[in-house]
């Protein structure tokens, strides 16, 4: 599944159940000015692949991906005051997010929960950034990588 949306107060919802499935939303306004808008991607199994890419300010996503194996969820930001929130219930799972800009979590929400064993956390960014970062299981990787 694949959604793109130009302009602001803009809402993408993809909710897949099932192996094997890809969903990609992107969102972005004018010149590439998007605001408020909101992406919503939900999945349940296993071998998913979840990506949401925002660029403006004050946007918000969600991946919620369930009861899996071998999902992959990122997310790309581009500007401020942005909001994310994601979960992964599973083993093995992996969560890519890049972004530039600030206010990720100062005025906004960034909580990210990774449930089950060997699941992968990469956050890279540039941005003044504070993040919510909850991780329960074992084998568990974290690497985070934040430039001023």
């Amino acid at each position: 599944a694949v959604i793109s949306q130009e302009g602001v107060n803009n809402q993408a919802s993809i909710d897949q159940k099932g192996s094997g499935n890809e969903a990609v939303v992107t969102q972005r306004g004018w010149k590439g000015l998007g605001r408020s808008n909101e992406a919503s991607v939900q999945q349940e199994t296993s071998n998913n692949i979840a990506v949401i890419t925002q660029r403006g300010r004050s946007n918000r996503s969600v991946i919620k991906q369930k009861c899996g194996t071998g999902n992959v969820a990122g997310i790309r930001l581009r500007g401020d005051n942005n909001r994310t929130n994601l979960l992964q219930d599973g083993t093995g799972n992996e969560y890519i997010l890049k972004f530039t800009g600030n206010g990720l979590g100062a005025n906004s929400t960034h909580t990210v929960k990774q449930i089950g064993n060997q699941n992968t956390l990469k956050q890279v960014g540039v941005g003044s950034k504070p993040f919510d970062v909850q991780q329960r299981g074992n084998g568990m990787k974290v690497i985070i990588r934040h430039t001023p």
